[in-house]
C-alpha cells in the first residue's frame, strides 16, 4: 500500500512536470489564453502546477529519506573495485611470466579479480545514481541539504579545518 501510495505522488507530480513543460512548449501566440485559461489566470496555473511538483517530491523524499550516517558501502566498494583491478592486472603480467599450471592458475586468478572490480564497480555506480536520484528529489522538494558520495571523508576534513581555524584564532 505504502508503494502504492508512493507511486501515485510520483505520478501525480511527473504529471504535473509534463504539463508545465508542454506550457513552456507553447509557441508565443498560442502560449496566452483560451476557452479554458485566461491570460491572467496562466500565473495562477503554472503556479499551481509548480506546488503539485514540489509537494509530490515533498512526499516521495519523505517516504525515501536520504541515508545517514557512515555509508560503509559508498566508501569501500569504489576501494575494493581499486584493489580488485590491481589484483587483475598484477596476475595477469604475472601470467605472462608464469609456464605451465602457474599461467592458468593467475590467468584464473586474474579473471576473477577483473570480475570482482566489475562488479564492485557496477555496485559504487549503482549506489551514485541512487544518490543523484535522492539528490534531484531533494532539490525539487525544496528540503536542505545534499548528499554527496563520500560523506564521511568529507565530514572528516571538515572537522580538521573547523579545529585548524580553531588552534589559528586561540594564539
Amino acid at each position: 500500500m505504502r508503494a502504492t501510495n508512493g507511486r501515485r505522488y510520483v505520478e501525480r507530480g511527473t504529471g504535473a512536470a509534463d504539463l508545465l513543460r508542454a506550457l513552456d512548449s507553447l509557441a508565443a501566440q498560442d502560449a496566452d489564453g483560451s476557452r479554458f485559461v485566461l491570460p491572467e489566470s496562466d500565473v495562477k496555473l503554472r503556479s499551481e502546477l509548480s506546488r503539485v511538483v514540489r509537494e509530490s517530491a515533498a512526499v516521495y523524499t519523505q517516504q525515501y529519506p536520504t541515508p545517514a550516517g557512515f555509508e560503509g558501502a559508498r566508501m569501500l566498494l569504489p576501494a575494493y573495485a581499486v584493489l580488485a583491478a590491481v589484483g587483475a592486472v598484477l596476475s595477469f603480467i604475472a601470467a605472462l611470466a608464469a609456464a605451465g599450471s602457474d599461467r592458468v592458475g593467475l590467468l584464473g586468478a586474474g579473471t576473477i579479480y577483473a570480475f570482482a572490480a566489475l562488479t564492485c564497480a557496477a555496485i559504487a555506480a549503482s549506489l551514485w545514481e541512487r544518490m543523484e536520484r535522492r539528490n534531484r528529489a531533494r532539490e525539487l522538494s525544496a528540503t536542505p541539504g545534499r548528499e554527496r558520495y563520500f560523506e564521511s571523508i568529507h565530514s572528516i576534513i571538515q572537522t580538521i579545518r573547523q579545529r585548524s581555524a580553531r588552534k589559528h584564532t586561540n594564539f
